[in-house]
C-alpha cells in the first residue's frame, strides 16, 4: 500500500495563532479494489461530522487519486483546530483571497500535489467557513479528468480545475479516508462520518466501487511510535455504505469491507454464445462471435451487431468486444440470414450471384439474347428456370437458389433451288423438324423432253419432305432432264403387245411417261390380259423413244373333233390363273387360237352336245378334245341297226339250224324204238 499524506493540516497549523509543531498524521478508510485501477475520476458522498473542542491537529473526510505520472489529488471537508484567517486559494506562485474560518464549522477543500513536486507549500483551495454544512449532512465530493484537466465538483457544481498531465489513474485504486493531520503525541476522540456512493469515473460516468478493503495507518512523513487508533467498518452489512473515525474495528489492512458482482448474459441464435455468468463488478469482460457462420454450403448468417442493455454495455457492429460491468448486462447478437445465389449460363456469363440477405432482392440477368457459335449454329435465350421468360429479372430471395439460365440451340437450314422457289429455309430448334418443298418440279421444254426435279443433295427423291433438324443443313434441288417415253410389250417375235398396267419399282406408272436419260428403271411388273407378270426388267432412255418388254407369252390352240376326226363347234370357257373368264366358240372349223397367252396354267371347259370335257392347259402350246357328234350317232345308230339286222338273221338261221338238228336226233331216236 502506497503512503498518502495531507499537508493542508501543516499549513492550517502553521497558520493558527497558537500551532504547535504536529508529528502524527493519522489515516484510516477504504481503497478501492484492483478492478478500479486505471479510472479517470472518483467520487463520494461523505457525511459531515464535526468534533468540538480539538486540541490537537486537523480532522478532514476526503477521497483521493494518485495520477498514473505520480501527482495526487484529494478533496473532501476538514475541520480546523482553531479559528483563524485562512487562504482561500494557493497555487505554485502563492496564495490568495483570505477569509476567517471557526474552528467549530466544517469547508470543504481540495488540495493538489504536482508531478515531482518537493516544495512543502499547501497547493488548492478552502471553501468558505460552513461550507459543508452542519452536522448529518451529507455532501458530494468528486473529481473527474476530461484530458489532461482535472475537474473539482461539490455537489454537481464544479469549483476548480487542474493539469495533472495526466488523464487516468494508472495502476492506482482510489481512496477514501478519515484523516488527522499534524497530531501530538495524544490522539483526539473523532466523531465517526459516514462514506457512501463511493464511485470510480468511466464511460462518462461514475460507478460503485465494486470491492473495497480497509486501511489504517500513516500519512507519509508521518511519525509511527503510537498505534493509530482510528477505525474503518461497514454500516448495517450495506454494501459501499462504511463509517471512518474513532471507536471502531480495526480490521488488518486490506481486508475485504465489501464486494459485489454483475451478471452479464450473451443472447445469440448462432455461434453457441448464450450463457450467463457473473463476474466482479467492472470486470472487463471480452465477448466475441464469428462473423461469418456457415450453417451449410449455401446458408450462413453474417454478424450484424450487438444490442446491449446495462451500463457498461455495447451496442454496435463489432463482432468482438470488451465489456465493463458496470451493472447486470445483456448483449444480444444480431445476425443477418443470407443465402448462396447461383446465377448460371451456358454460352454467356450470367450477373447475380452471390451471398443475398433473406428477403432481399436478386437482380440477375445475361445479355445478350442470342448468340452465334459460327453462321449456321446459334443459341437463343428461351427463360430462366424460376419459370419467367425475361432476359433480365429479379425476385425475393428467401432460400439458396440455383437459376439457370434456358438456352434454345438452332440450326440454320438452307434451301436452295436452280429452278423456281424453295420453301424451309430458316432457323430451326434442334430436333425439330422442317417442311421442305418446292414450288415447281417441272420446268416444260418441247420435242418430247424437260427439265424434271430429280433429288435433293442429301439423295432424298421427294420434292416435299420433312427433315429432322439436329445439325446445320443445307440442302440443293437437282435438275435433270427426262425424255418422254411409251412402255410396250413384245413377244418372242418381236410382235408389240399392248399392256394393262404398268408397275416400276413396285408404283403403278403410266404407260407412257417422262423418264431421266440414262437412269436405269426396274420394270417390276405389268399387266398384259388381266394377268400380273413378275418382270424385274431394267430399262434406260436417252430420248424420246419407246422402251419394249419381252413379255412371257404363248400362243394357246384348241381343237373339238368327233370320233371321226370331224371339226365340231363348242363352248369353250378358259379360266386363266389370275381369275380372268374368257368364253367363246371352235367355230365350224372346231379350233381356237389364242396368241400371247400369258405364261401360266389356264383351267378349259369345253362343251358339246352336252358334254363337258375340263383339261388343264400349262404352258403347252396345243389342246385336242374329242366329241362324239350328231353325225357319229347316225352312223353309230345306222351301224347298230345293221349290227341289230345281221344278228337277228344269224340268230334265226342258227335257230333252224338248231331246231333242225334236234328234229333229226328226235326223228332217230323214235326210230330206233321203232326198231
Amino acid at each position: 500500500m502506497k503512503g498518502y499524506s495531507v499537508a493542508v493540516a501543516s499549513v492550517l497549523l502553521l497558520a493558527s495563532i497558537s500551532a504547535v509543531a504536529g508529528e502524527y498524521w493519522f489515516q484510516f478508510g477504504a481503497v478501492g479494489g484492483s478492478n478500479t485501477e486505471y479510472n479517470h475520476g472518483v467520487s463520494a458522498d461523505i457525511e459531515t461530522s464535526i468534533t468540538h473542542n480539538i486540541t490537537s491537529g486537523s480532522i478532514s473526510f476526503w477521497v483521493g487519486e494518485t495520477l498514473s505520472n505520480g501527482a495526487f489529488l484529494q478533496f473532501g471537508y476538514l475541520e480546523p483546530n482553531e479559528s483563524g484567517r485562512y487562504p482561500m486559494l494557493c497555487t505554485l506562485s502563492g496564495c490568495s483571497n483570505y477569509e476567517y474560518s471557526n474552528a467549530s464549522q466544517a469547508e470543504w477543500f481540495y488540495e493538489y500535489f504536482p508531478y515531482n513536486y518537493s516544495g512543502g507549500q499547501f497547493l488548492g483551495a478552502i471553501g468558505p467557513t460552513a461550507s459543508a454544512g452542519t452536522n448529518g449532512t451529507f455532501n458530494n465530493y468528486a473529481l473527474y479528468s476530461s484530458g489532461d484537466t482535472w475537474d473539482i465538483m461539490f455537489n454537481g457544481n464544479v469549483i476548480g480545475s487542474l493539469n495533472m498531465h495526466a488523464s487516468t489513474s494508472g495502476i492506482n485504486a482510489p481512496i477514501a479516508f478519515g484523516e488527522i493531520a499534524n497530531s501530538s503525541g495524544s490522539p483526539v476522540y473523532i466523531n465517526n462520518a459516514i462514506f457512501k456512493n463511493f464511485d470510480i469515473y468511466e464511460s462518462d460516468q461514475f460507478l460503485p466501487v465494486s470491492e473495497a478493503y480497509s486501511f489504517i495507518g500513516y500519512g507519509v512523513g508521518s511519525k509511527k511510535g503510537i498505534r493509530d487508533p482510528y477505525g474503518v467498518m461497514e454500516v448495517g452489512n450495506r454494501i459501499n455504505y462504511f463509517a471512518a473515525g474513532s471507536g471502531l474495528p480495526q480490521p488488518p489492512n486490506y481486508t475485504q469491507l465489501w464486494g459485489f458482482g454483475y451478471i452479464i448474459r450473451t443472447i445469440s441464435e448462432y455461434g453457441n454464445v448464450s450463457k450467463a455468468a457473473e463476474y466482479s463488478a467492472y470486470t472487463k469482460v471480452p465477448i466475441s462471435v464469428p462473423p461469418i457462420i456457415y450453417l451449410s454450403n449455401d446458408t450462413r448468417v453474417i454478424f450484424k451487431d450487438w444490442i446491449g442493455s446495462g451500463i457498461g454495455s455495447y451496442t454496435g457492429n463489432s463482432n468482438s468486444i470488451t465489456v465493463s460491468l458496470e451493472s447486470n448486462i445483456t448483449e444480444k447478437a444480431e445476425w443477418l440470414l443470407q443465402y448462396h445465389v447461383n446465377v448460371s449460363s451456358r454460352y454467356v456469363k450470367a450477373y447475380g450471384s452471390g451471398w443475398y440477405d433473406s428477403g432481399s432482392l436478386l437482380k440477375y440477368g445475361v445479355e445478350p439474347a442470342l448468340v452465334y457459335q459460327n453462321a449456321s449454329s446459334r443459341a437463343v435465350f428461351s427463360g430462366w428456370t424460376t419459370g419467367t421468360t425475361m432476359l433480365n429479372a429479379s425476385m425475393y430471395v428467401n432460400a439458396p437458389l440455383n437459376i439457370s439460365a434456358i438456352w434454345i440451340r438452332q440450326y440454320l437450314v438452307n434451301i436452295t433451288t436452280p429452278y423456281g422457289s424453295a420453301s424451309g429455309t430458316g432457323w430451326y430448334i434442334s430436333g425439330s423438324f422442317d417442311n421442305i418443298s418446292l414450288n415447281t418440279t417441272i420446268i416444260n421444254s418441247s420435242g418430247g423432253e424437260r427439265m424434271a426435279f430429280y433429288s435433293w443433295s442429301n439423295g432424298s427423291s421427294s420434292p416435299a419432305l420433312q427433315v429432322s433438324v439436329g445439325h446445320p443443313i443445307t440442302l440443293n434441288a437437282v435438275f435433270r432432264r427426262q425424255y418422254l417415253a411409251t412402255i410396250m410389250g413384245i413377244d418372242s417375235e418381236g410382235t408389240p403387245l399392248k399392256l394393262d398396267k404398268v408397275f416400276i419399282n413396285g408404283s403403278r406408272v403410266n404407260k407412257t411417261l417422262y423418264l431421266f436419260g440414262g437412269n436405269l428403271y426396274n420394270v417390276s411388273s405389268v399387266v398384259y390380259k388381266g394377268t400380273n407378270i413378275t418382270l424385274d426388267s431394267d430399262i434406260s432412255v436417252n430420248s424420246s423413244s419407246v422402251a419394249y418388254l419381252w413379255l412371257p407369252v404363248r400362243d394357246l390352240a384348241i381343237r373339238t373333233l368327233d370320233i371321226f376326226g370331224m371339226p365340231v363347234n363348242a363352248s369353250v370357257v378358259l379360266t386363266f390363273g389370275n381369275g380372268t373368264v374368257y368364253s367363246t366358240y371352235t367355230g365350224s372349223r372346231g379350233s381356237l387360237a389364242l396368241r400371247d397367252v400369258p405364261y401360266g396354267e389356264a383351267q378349259a371347259v369345253v362343251t358339246y352336245l352336252g358334254i363337258t370335257s375340263s383339261k388343264a392347259l400349262s404352258n403347252s402350246n396345243n389342246t385336242t378334245l374329242l366329241f362324239v357328234s350328231l353325225t357319229d350317232i347316225i352312223v353309230f345308230i345306222a351301224v347298230g341297226l345293221l349290227a341289230f339286222a345281221l344278228h337277228e338273221v344269224s340268230r334265226r338261221y342258227l335257230h333252224k339250224k338248231h331246231s333242225e338238228y334236234y328234229l333229226s336226233k328226235a326223228n332217230a331216236a323214235e326210230a330206233g324204238k321203232r326198231l
